[in-house]
């Protein structure tokens, strides 16, 4: 038998047994079908040449030919690279299963065109089980007192972590569906993604699994969401069922963490709504300093920190967030309004810290004005929280953002009626206000307008009070449970709700709002009721010449918190029980309930939402209690 030194060769077209002896083993394989070349380092024939292997006492002794780089000086190297003609090489030596998909912590995953009926596939290993706890996580929502930056985390030590069980939280959010074909006939979403979680020292989860111990959970309103406490690799699968009606595919994000939720939902709401008109709405957050006492290093804080917040706006009509309304990416991806969301704002959101409010305490809060809406019409507004607002350069916790419930609102109807906030007297005005549809004014300069004319008034009070022995000793004081410092906030409030009043649409037909500047409908049998056919305030009537319009009249217990808290001698009066019809012109009792009291405060939040009222405590403040209870208290005198 001869023998081949072969260097860099591959194997020649034969059918031969070929054996190879090292000095530990025996092997022996067939090889079958071969096609080769005997090339050198940089891959050129080398050895081979019409045929013939050169045998390897030629190759000692240098006889015959040389060729290329094979010469008797070179050492002998067995090289051997087999090339089969029968298979593909893109196959050979490759893994056709590439396994479920690796999962990092914090670290959401994007799928894109997930088809019905199929699933895809993750882990998550027990090494990122054993990590230790991010330092970073956002605000969940912020809280009284808390200055806008993420908080820590309480950690275990590494020791203590890699002996006992790890807790993951997994969270798949839906961003996108399939649609409906035909969207006039379906009310409803498509089936929602799966999620199935395999069970402790199992890897194979899904809807068809044997895995008779893995967990499943289905995603409501977009969103899933699942924690345990594991030891060992964590296998996570996401399935689309089939469905029938409905055309396209889903993207969805999967994460998972053993921090937090990396996306998560609350289900209460944080946003409130003001007022709107025809064209847009007001809206601000939850309180973000504490209401119980006076905090104004927290307040600065927040308003050189940016506004944390996003607002999500998108029509009750659109069915393409039907069944995503859980869902963060959703919302940051499709809602017809995304103001402050980062990259995915695309409209002009007004946003800002405002202090506005009732009560001597005043507390931080965001505020958002949406433009850009259709009148008459009804919309979803949402609250989210995203992770842009950490500018922290470590790793995130609930890095996906944060929703909180929406709530249902619609737009006015009628054009004259105008929105107005961020007055620089009138702080706590935020509301519609009489306008004319032929009035060219922003919102900017329609409330200089009006802060104008209070300012006015107030101006001619401070000469009045300057009177009143206000610094005196407590003895020579007009009274001994108010001062003029009272008198001043009192009068300040009052004034503000009488000379801006409040407008509604004149369609609207509630018997606690005043009709007013009805001249213009040419209803004769008005014209002699001045009441109806004029505004409070005469700027109004002059300079802005609103169309009609409906006044939600400023509530009583102002009127009789004025009189309570300043000195008689500025001879202030409310109309009495007896002159009734003159009081229900001009002001209004609070009736209904916490979201639609019938009456106008400025600063007070009446109606949260559609969907659900305020929690007791959280935006009605203790001056308000006062101001109704004195003004019972002056009915009952």
């Amino acid at each position: 038998m001869r023998t081949f030194i072969l260097r860099g060769c591959r194997a020649v077209p034969i059918l031969s047994l070929m054996t190879l002896v090292t000095s530990y083993t025996l092997v022996t394989f067939l090889c079958f079908a071969c096609v080769s070349k005997c090339v050198g380092p940089d891959r050129s024939p080398t050895a081979f040449r019409d045929g013939e292997l050169l045998p390897a006492t030629r190759l000692r002794t240098g006889e015959g030919p040389s060729y290329g780089d094979i010469t008797d000086t070179e050492p002998a190297v067995l090289r051997y690279e087999a090339l089969f003609s029968a298979f593909s090489r893109s196959l050979l030596g490759k893994r056709q299963d590439e396994g479920p998909e690796a999962l990092k912590n914090n670290e959401g995953l994007r799928v894109e065109n997930l088809q019905p009926g199929q699933t895809k596939q993750y882990r998550f290993s027990a090494e990122e089980l054993k990590k230790s706890p991010t330092s970073q996580k956002l605000s969940v929502p912020p809280t009284a007192g808390q200055s806008p930056v993420p908080v820590k985390f309480s950690s275990h030590s590494e020791l203590r972590r890699r002996q006992d069980k790890a807790k993951i939280f997994i969270t798949l959010s839906i961003c996108s569906q399939p649609g409906s074909v035909d969207a006039v006939i379906s009310a409803d979403p498509p089936p929602p993604l799966e999620l199935y979680i395999s069970s402790e020292g199992q890897c194979n989860p899904g809807a068809q699994s044997n895995d008779e111990e893995q967990e499943k959970r289905s995603a409501v309103e977009g969103l899933a969401k699942y924690s345990a406490e594991r030891t060992e690799d964590v296998c996570i699968a996401v399935y689309a069922p089939r469905n029938s009606g409905y055309t396209g595919s889903y993207s969805f994000q999967i994460a998972a963490s053993i921090d937090t939720y990396y996306t998560d939902f609350y289900n209460w709401s944080s946003l409130y709504l003001l007022d709107s008109d025809s064209q847009g709405g007001i809206f601000i957050s939850t309180n973000l300093t504490d209401s119980s006492k006076s905090d104004v290093d927290a307040i600065n804080t927040w308003n050189t920190g940016g506004s944390p917040f996003s607002i999500f706006v998108h029509n009750t009509n659109d069915s393409r967030l039907l069944g995503l309304t859980n869902s963060y990416c959703a919302l940051n991806e499709t809602a017809q309004v995304r103001g402050n969301s980062g990259a995915s704002s695309n409209s002009a959101v007004e946003v800002g810290i405002t202090t506005i409010g009732i009560g001597p305490n005043p507390t931080a809060k965001q505020q958002f004005y949406v433009p850009g809406l259709n009148a008459s019409s009804s919309y979803f507004a949402f609250l989210g929280l995203s992770s842009n607002y950490s500018q922290s350069t470590q790793e995130t916790a609930t890095g996906g953002g944060i929703l909180w419930r929406g709530f249902n609102f619609t737009t006015k109807t009628d054009h004259n009626c105008r929105l107005i906030y961020n007055l620089s007297f009138c702080s706590s005005v935020a509301y519609a206000v009489p306008s004319s549809p032929s009035l060219d004014d922003s919102p900017t300069s329609l409330g200089q307008r009006y802060d104008k004319s209070a300012m006015s008034y107030w101006q001619k009070f401070t000469y009045s009070l300057a009177q009143i022995p206000c610094d005196t000793e407590p003895e020579a004081q007009y009274s001994l449970a108010t001062n003029c410092t009272s008198c001043s906030a009192a009068y300040k409030q009052w004034l503000c709700a009488v000379t801006i009043p409040r407008c509604a649409d004149f369609s609207r037909h509630e018997s606690y709002l005043q009709n007013r500047s009805m001249g213009t409908t040419g209803n004769s049998s008005e014209t002699g009721k001045v009441y109806l056919n004029s505004s409070r305030n005469s700027m109004i009537d002059d300079d802005i010449k609103p169309g009609p319009y409906k006044e939600i009249l400023p509530c009583g217990s102002l009127c009789y918190g004025l009189v309570q808290a300043c000195p008689a001698s500025l001879q202030f009066a409310c109309p009495t029980d007896d002159e009734r019809g003159n009081f229900l012109h001009s002001y209004q009792n609070p009736g209904g309930n916490a979201t639609d009291p019938h009456c106008n405060v400025p600063g007070a939040v009446w109606g949260v939402s559609t969907a659900s009222a305020p929690r007791p405590g959280l935006l009605w403040l203790s001056t308000l209690v006062f101001l109704v209870v004195a003004y019972h208290s002056g009915l009952e005198r």
